[in-house]
């Protein structure tokens, strides 16, 4: 079974050193499904958040402070496996003790993904602080595998060979309808206005066979 991709939410960035925050998504029907959550925030040392989804508790994956990317600037992974479906499911986060100045939210469900170790490994990260395009690539090692990147850009972005499924300035883009094949170089290009420029990090989620290996992923600008 493919992985596809069945809902997305979030990107509105919350100011004002926030403690919690909440938005919604619409879950359709799941096979196989997972919830992935990704968290950028503004905080040197970040304290790991607490996430739930439609009411579940989500499992912390890992933070990625992106290469080149401001000193305060950073992801938090979450996943769910076989999340709530079916209606319109509630996102809701909770700072830890060192509480960011922003908050950045997004979420997404997708079908098809191994239900025992749905996140094959971190995919990189890379901080674009004054160039208008970059690009990243890198490998898996498993057929199937999907990237699911997540960024704050300058001003709008756009992927050459990607889903953007939160377009605003911050954004997330998956590979889904690319071949990532394994053990070759997959690159991922964006493309920002001239005076972009931003950072992303991503990590690769997996379908259910062959059974889970770990991914590795290279970051390069353009």
């Amino acid at each position: 079974m493919a992985i596809t991709f069945d809902a997305s939410g979030g990107g509105t960035q919350v100011g004002g050193t926030p403690g919690s925050g909440s938005f919604s998504i619409t879950v359709g029907s799941l096979t196989n499904g997972v919830a992935i959550v990704g968290i950028t925030t503004a905080v040197t040392v970040a304290s790991q958040m607490t996430v739930t989804f439609g009411g579940s508790s989500m499992t912390f994956y890992t933070t990625i402070k992106p290469v080149g990317a401001p000193s305060d600037e950073q992801t938090q992974y979450f996943y769910l496996i076989n999340p709530p479906a079916n209606g319109s499911k509630t996102v809701a986060w909770t700072q830890g003790a060192t509480k960011a100045s922003f908050v950045i939210p997004f979420a997404a469900t997708y079908n098809g993904v191994h239900q025992t170790t749905p996140v094959n490994g971190i995919a990189g990260s890379n901080g674009f602080t004054s160039s208008a395009d970059g690009s990243f690539t890198g490998q898996a090692t498993v057929a199937g595998c999907v990237d699911i990147a997540i960024g704050r850009g300058n001003g709008s972005v756009a992927t050459t060979n990607g889903n953007i499924r939160v377009s605003t300035s911050d954004f997330l883009v998956d590979s889904i309808g690319f071949t990532v094949t394994p053990n070759v170089n997959f690159t991922q290009n964006l493309t920002f206005p001239a005076s972009g420029g931003g950072l992303t990090s991503g990590i690769f989620i997996q379908p259910p066979t062959p059974p889970p290996v770990n991914g590795s992923f290279l970051y390069t600008m353009v």
